[in-house]
């Protein structure tokens, strides 16, 4: 199909006769005065009811094709090749519109006394002769304006469709990678149990109590986009949980966040998988004791989050924002926030890494699935 094709009318459009009519009231009023007021010819000038009345017969005639009209332009294709075939049934289609306003117009006029002429002989053939050409245009100007608004009307239900659609893709996409994130999660958790089961029995079965807690946690708002601060810091709490019951005392997880941030809206797993990869990353590697700590700011209608360990760096090897947990992350962003987010991960002074993540700082609305 060639792409012009779509300039035709697909769809039918409703008339509203209300304002039809209004139009052509407007039309009539508009005639009459233009002529009432005009330089007055050698013959009598026409009191401005018989003027008016001549002007309502016109105009209220088309009214009365108007139906047949649409029917007929309805089947124009304005682009491609269509409009070749089209176009001289739209012509012959012009001409007998014109040739019947002409012809019903001059026998209402003589009917109601108003007309030029005495017998309807001389009327049906002055009116052949004297209006078939601007009824002729008239009639392309009634088909035009009906192109016209049905374009439009066209132009602004492709325009919400493909709303709807990228909103669709939208949405499959993040719950595409939220779905990359939870099982990236639980297989990680599940091996470091298995890692405790023979070492460690007891410490594995406490982490298997508060892996149990923490995805009862995280399914109760699966099917949710965003959860607030509050929910997430939960979820990243209970996973410190798991992570301490294996590393003991060479892990210690700081959570500083002001309480009236609790309840700003943020994506789901937004702060877990940044944590995950400071204790896989950062802290597993190194011998000593170490730090992962969770901060939040909110200023200026923004959100600043950050997850920051003083662990061995990026310069060890460690993936520099291109892991699964940070790239998905990342995507889920500017998915959600296209170029109002940003994430942001470099060393950290003092040794260790940091990430922040910038947002916009949203309080209300309902959540997103």
């Amino acid at each position: 199909m060639n792409p012009v094709d779509s300039l035709a009318p697909r769809r039918t459009i409703r008339v509203s006769w209300r304002l039809a009519i209004i139009v052509a009231t407007a039309l009539v009023a508009l005639w009459s005065l233009q002529l009432y007021f005009a330089p007055p010819a050698p013959r009598r000038q026409l009191p401005f009811s018989t003027v008016a009345l001549i002007q309502a017969v016109t105009w209220y005639t088309w009214l009365l094709l108007l139906p047949l009209i649409l029917r007929v332009v309805r089947r124009v294709r304005l682009g491609g090749t269509a409009w070749r075939m089209d176009l001289p049934v739209q012509l012959l289609a012009g001409a007998a519109f014109a040739f019947a306003h002409s012809e019903l117009a001059a026998v209402f006029r003589w009917m109601l006394g108003v007309s030029a002429y005495s017998t309807l002989a001389d009327v049906t053939t002055a009116a052949a002769v004297v209006t078939l050409a601007s009824d002729f245009i008239r009639y392309w100007m009634i088909a035009g304006v009906y192109h016209a608004v049905a374009y439009f009307a066209e132009l602004k239900e492709g325009e919400i469709a493909a709303a709807r659609l990228a909103t669709t893709l939208a949405e499959a996409r993040l719950e595409s990678l939220r779905g990359k994130l939870q099982p990236h999660f639980l297989f990680n958790t599940l091996n470091s149990i298995a890692a405790l089961v023979r070492d460690n029995p007891r410490a594995a079965e406490e982490m298997i109590g508060t892996l149990s807690d923490l995805l009862r946690a995280s399914l109760a708002s699966a099917d949710a986009h965003e959860i607030t601060l509050g929910e997430e810091l939960d979820l990243v709490a209970k996973y410190a949980g798991v992570e301490q019951a294996r590393f003991g005392e060479r892990l210690h997880v700081e959570m500083n966040v002001p309480a009236d941030l609790l309840d700003a809206r943020v994506p789901q797993l937004l702060l877990q998988p940044l944590v995950e990869n400071a204790i896989r990353h950062g802290i597993a590697p190194r011998e000593g004791p170490g730090v992962v700590r969770v901060s939040g700011a909110g200023r200026n209608g923004r959100l600043t989050l950050s997850v920051e360990d003083d662990g061995v760096g990026l310069g060890a090897g460690r993936p520099g924002g291109h892991g699964i947990g940070l790239s998905a992350t990342r995507e889920r962003l500017h998915h959600m926030y296209g170029l109002d987010s940003a994430l942001d991960v470099r060393d950290r002074e003092g040794g260790g890494t940091r990430v922040s993540i910038d947002l916009p700082l949203r309080r209300e609305g309902r959540r997103t699935a």
